[in-house]
């Protein structure tokens, strides 16, 4: 992935100054918030160094102002001009909706006389140079620059310098609202401050408050079956309740390190797919949460949770959870669970999980009323001497597990004694188990699956059912 250093541009106005300073104009500007947008147009020549625009600056957007006629009646010199056929203040001023497009032309003339018909006199010099900016506002335009007339047509973002002969030209300037980002990208070091430009990631100019944000949850209120990628950094809990929503860390270190969202409400999970706080249950299909950490082991700095909290939940929705790490979701007393993972209310539907690796949660992997994959994965618990009570995967009722080339192991209860036998009851609290099939459950365990140094390997209750061929099952 590459990746700019970020840029702040001054009051985040886009401005188009064809100069010898620079064109101020990216292929993206962004509008202001409540669609308003500015592009600021300054026009300056050589040899003579005249004001070229009335107004001047000549303002494009919901902030213009002034009358944009002919030239005024005072006498323009060697001045060059250029000027709008009418007065189009209130265009020039409306909003601009999602896909709308608006051209404007400017005529260009160098002329020693006052009143028309102006007729040019000598060549003129634009310089200029391409320079990306951003204006305020959540709104991208694209904009196109052209310069034509006396045999010229030439686009003004691709050249920086026109010798231009004694003629009159015309500018056409078209911009076009892009509506809602196809994707966003969040980091914790954006600046929080809407219209700011961030930086440039993979050739994509980033805008706060548009397709740019400091917290998974606010990128993913910005799109909708969408992917959001997720830059290092320390972020709040999120919530996904919409099909095809990815959410995937691009580069190593983006945690996930509390229940609480950017609300400061508390969840029962980190990463809660198919529920709001607000609206309840809305199952997504096809969520996927890829390369993300998600700690748990700061409680006394703020990660505080309730017996069933778990790092990721899929409540009656699909999806795929792909490379992310998990880090001690659990209790050390009482009689409560922590959960890794956690699948649940949906018997048709399946979550896979792929190359996770679990270490330190009371239950590594739950299922229940549902369907899970489970695919190369590791789940660790804390070893025959561990404070708490392991289990790798447990499968409830109504739950089913397909589990291969997967490593569990370190699974014990916290009062660790040989296992025996008969003293199994209905409860995990009293065992650590490296996959725990209850009553009604279903496990099918294959693919060279290496479960070791656990309290019990695989056990299942009465009234489980389980296949397990081609494991390494062992001490």
């Amino acid at each position: 992935m590459t990746r700019t250093s970020r840029f702040l541009a001054p009051f985040m106005i886009a401005a188009l100054l064809l100069s010898s300073v620079a064109l101020l104009l990216p292929s993206q500007l962004v509008s202001a918030a409540g669609e308003e947008w500015e592009i600021r147009m300054e026009f300056v020549t050589t040899p003579n160094n005249g004001s070229v625009i009335e107004d001047d600056p000549l303002i494009f957007g919901t902030t213009a102002g002034g009358n944009v006629g002919v030239p005024p009646p005072s006498p323009p010199g060697a001045d060059a001009r250029a000027f709008l056929g009418a007065n189009l203040l209130e265009e020039r001023k409306a909003p601009l909706a999602a896909g709308e497009t608006r051209t404007w032309t400017l005529t260009l003339v160098k002329s020693s006389t006052a009143d028309p018909p102006w007729v040019p006199e000598t060549s003129m010099t634009l310089s200029w140079e391409d320079v990306t900016a951003i204006s305020l506002g959540t709104f991208p335009l694209d904009a196109t620059i052209t310069l034509t007339g006396h045999g010229q047509n030439v686009n003004m973002r691709a050249v920086q310098e026109l010798v231009l002969p004694a003629n009159n030209y015309t500018f056409t300037i078209t911009v076009t609202s892009r509506g809602d980002p196809d994707e966003v990208w969040v980091d914790d070091d954006f600046s929080g401050t809407d219209g700011t430009y961030e930086g440039t990631v993979n050739g994509t100019v980033l805008v706060y408050g548009y397709n740019a944000f400091t917290d998974i949850a606010y990128g993913i209120e910005a799109v909708s079956g969408s992917t959001v990628h997720v830059l290092a950094g320390t972020y709040s809990a999120f919530n996904i309740t919409t099909d095809d929503m990815t959410v995937v860390a691009e580069e190593d270190g983006a945690v996930v390190n509390t229940f609480y969202d950017p609300w400061d409400t508390r969840q029962q999970a980190m990463a809660y797919v198919g529920w709001d706080f607000w609206d309840g249950y809305v199952p997504a299909e096809n969520a996927t949460i890829d390369g993300l950490i998600f700690d748990a082991s700061g409680r006394s700095a703020g990660c505080d949770y309730d017996d069933g909290s778990a790092a990721i939940r899929y409540a009656d929705s699909t999806g795929l959870v792909d490379s992310v790490e998990i880090y001690d979701v659990r209790f050390d007393e009482n009689m409560y669970q922590g959960f890794g993972i956690v699948v649940h209310s949906a018997p048709q539907n399946t979550v896979t999980i792929r190359d996770a690796y679990i270490e330190g949660c009371n239950i590594g992997i739950y299922v229940g009323d549902d369907t899970i994959a489970v695919q190369d994965c590791e789940i660790s618990g804390g070893g025959s001497y561990s404070s708490y009570c392991a289990t790798g995967i447990f499968v409830d009722e109504y739950g089913t597990a397909t589990i291969s080339g997967t490593e569990i192991h370190g699974c014990y209860d916290d009062n660790y004694m040989p296992f025996n036998p008969e003293a199994v009851i209905d409860s995990i609290s009293n065992v650590g188990a490296g996959i725990y099939v209850a009553e009604y459950g279903t496990a099918i365990v294959t693919g060279c699956c290496d479960i070791y140094a656990n309290e019990v390997g695989i056990l299942v209750e009465y009234g489980g059912a389980l296949t397990a061929n081609g494991n390494n099952i062992y001490d």
